[in-house]
Parts: C-alpha cells; structure tokens; sequence
C-alpha cells in the first residue's frame, strides 16, 4: 500500500482540482451514435430540503421551479421508497430553465465523508466570474474548500470547490480567457448549469467500458492526474495522482468525468435501508428513449407528472459503481 501511494505521488503532474483537471480537454468527444444526450438534472440528497432552497436560491442565484412531495412510484424507481411523500424541490436558472438541481429529503449515515467512496462526487458547473462567486461563497453557509485556482493544463481556467448543506460536492468553473474557443459551455448566468458529473470507482477501466459499451459512447484515453481536494479526502498526499477519464455526451459540454480510486476510499458508498445515497445523489441523462437502452431498470418507467418536467418518462438504472442514473425520455434537436 505505501508503495502504490508513494508511486502515484511521484507520477502526479497535475496542480489544482483533480475533479476538473481534464474539465476541456478536447480529447472527449461524443460519438454521433451516442444515447445520453445532456445532462439533465443532478439530485442532492439532504436532510433538510428547506436548507438547501434558501442557500442555493441566495448564493447562486437560482429559481424554484417547483416544490412538493416525493411520488410513491417515483421514490420505487429510484430504489428508495422511503423517501415517498418526503419534501423536494426542483430548481435552475433562468439562462438554462430546463436544466435542473433537484433536493430531495433524504436520511444518510452520521459517518459518510464527502470524495471517499464510489459513486457520484461531485457535480461541476459552469460560473461567469469565479472571483465574485468565490467572495459571495465565502458568506455564506456552503464549506468553502479553497481560493480560486488555475488548471496547469489550461491556466485560463480557474475552479473553485464547495460543499453544501447535505454534504454534497459542488465545482465551479470559469473560463477566464477566450470563451469563443473553450470548449466549456457558455455560463450565460452568474452560475450556470451543470456540465460535468463525476464519478469515482475502483477499476476506472470497467467503469469506462459499461458506460461506452451500454451508451454507445466513445472510450477515451484514461489519465493520471493530481490535485489536493480528492487526495486529501482520501488521506493522500496533495498532488498524489489518480486515474482519470472523460467521457462526451451529445450535446456540447456535458461530460462524465471518472475518478479511479482504485484501493484507496472506502469503497461502496453505504446508503440506509430504502433511502437515496447521501450527497451527490443521482444524475438524470436526456435519452430519446428509455426502451432502447439495454439495461434492467429498478422498476418499469414511470411518468413525470410535475410542473416542470410534465409529460416526460424516467427510469432509473444502477452503474457499475453503485451509482443511481436515471434516464429521461426527452426529444431534442
């Protein structure tokens, strides 16, 4: 064990954030063929919805687009029927109306530690002026885990870390230079939508595989990278590297982002009986259609009978990291 650590210290050849070390690289593209189109919603387990609305409507500017009570078939789909009747609100900014936060009440263990185990991290979106975030950030109730930082990969790039009030794991990205040839999307708000989810397993190669093999998506070159705010959760040294990989959606600037964490963490990210994961949740993709993804659902599609996603179906599959993804039927363009 001790030599592995010291091993991927020596190998590390990235500063800043290993959650966006690769943020806009551009060897992540989608293949026409692919069947996750954009990243739709992230949902944040919490044990108090109310905490999260008054923090994420104050501090980064977004709406509420609708509130209310967890559907029984919905809390089923989701492997979580305990969370049936229990409070969530659906939220995003008027730049990106449609792409959505979600806060769903949910009880996790007194023990999890952000970063540490397999799952969703981390959700990272895009902002307009990292500067000014950072300082309104530092207000308020989020944990702010460091000052500003430039990418070594790409210095016009500056990332900031937060976590909220359910111990989920925010990431902020701006780019600094010229935005016309980024290949991150336009913020269009102060804070704007998420655009890369990250995902940590222990064998990023079959993490990569699944994904590309069951959403027709192309297997990029795996990475090492470093940082200081992964590998301090984990107990390692700033700037021990770690595998790393991208993976493209269809539509522009929505990637996965995968982390191998390889023997280090705490493994299966441990979830109470009937609840969501604690933290970064869940992520909700646009497919065009649920029947033709060929993995088994935790129960058949269900409906979205809610004012801001009405009309729309979803199922929910689990990733080879344990990982909730859910799938919603959404034509696009």
């Amino acid at each position: 064990m001790k030599f592995i650590r010291v091993l991927f210290s020596v190998l590390a050849f990235f500063t800043g954030s290993l959650q966006v070390a690769l943020a806009q690289s551009p060897a992540a593209p989608a293949t026409a063929d692919t069947l996750l189109l954009r990243i739709k919603m992230v949902t944040v387990a919490a044990p108090d919805v109310a905490q999260v609305e008054a923090l994420y409507t104050s501090a980064l500017g977004f709406t509420v687009r609708e509130k209310g009570s967890v559907p029984k078939d919905l809390a089923q789909s989701w492997g979580a029927p305990k969370v049936a009747g229990r409070p969530y609100i659906v939220m995003s900014n008027d730049a990106n109306p449609d792409v959505f936060v979600r806060a769903v009440q949910s009880a996790g263990p007194a023990d999890y530690k952000p970063m540490t185990t397999w799952g969703w991290t981390s959700f990272e979106l895009v902002v307009d002026d990292i500067y000014a975030l950072h300082k309104k950030l530092e207000t308020t109730a989020f944990k702010v885990l460091g000052a500003p930082i430039p990418l070594k990969s790409s210095p016009s790039i500056m990332t900031v870390q937060v976590e909220g009030p359910g111990r989920e794991i925010l990431y902020f990205a701006n780019e600094t230079g010229d935005r016309s040839k980024s290949n991150l999307p336009q913020p269009n708000a102060f804070v704007g939508r998420p655009f890369i989810v990250i995902l940590a397993g222990s064998d990023i190669t079959a993490v990569r595989d699944w994904y590309s093999d069951l959403f027709l998506m192309k297997k990029n070159d795996i990475r090492s990278s470093g940082g200081k705010v992964v590998p301090r959760a984990l107990g390692l040294p700033d700037g021990s590297s770690l595998p790393i990989s991208l993976l493209g959606l269809k539509e522009f600037g929505n990637r996965i982002q995968l982390d191998g964490y390889l023997d280090h963490g705490f493994g299966a990210r441990k979830r109470l009986d009937g609840e969501l994961p604690p933290g970064n949740a869940m992520v909700s993709f646009s497919v065009n259609s649920v029947a033709g993804i060929k993995a088994a659902p935790i129960t058949p599609p269900v409906a979205l009978n809610t004012k801001a996603l009405s009309g729309l179906r979803a199922a929910t599959i689990t990733g080879p990291a344990g990982e909730l993804i859910e799938l919603i039927e959404e034509k696009r363009p």
